[in-house]
């Protein structure tokens, strides 16, 4: 089956409504700090282009360092970084080390997100 592939300038440019839904959309990516910065963003139908400048996963644990890009459904003032991650217990004890593993990683995130926002000191 062939897709469709739209390469759009910004994610502003980009009307779901005016889309297949089996198209693809490809969104140059001109954010610093990104990790897909110079390289495009795939999108498939429906999706809201997320920047992502830092991830660190382990079992069952996640931290990530994410930017929504503004658009038609994200407002300008809504478009900054900031830190996102989970720890879950519910196959794996909660222990010590998982936590402190967790939080110095969620701890540098929220340290990263300050800096690409232009907020740290």
């Amino acid at each position: 089956m062939n897709k469709t592939v739209l390469t759009v300038a910004d994610a502003h440019d980009i009307r779901w409504h005016e889309i297949d839904s089996d198209a693809v959309v490809l969104v140059p990516c001109t954010e610093p700090g990104c990790q897909s910065y110079g390289t495009p963003h795939l999108l498939t139908w429906g999706d809201l282009l997320q920047h992502r400048a830092s991830e660190v996963t382990a079992q069952d644990t996640r931290v990530e360092v994410i930017k929504y890009a503004a658009s038609h459904e994200v407002a300008e003032a809504e478009s900054y970084w900031y830190a996102a991650g989970f720890l879950c217990d519910d196959d794996i004890r909660l222990t010590p080390e998982r936590l402190a593993f967790f939080t110095a990683h969620f701890n540098s995130a929220v340290a990263l997100a300050a800096e690409l926002n232009g907020e740290s000191r």
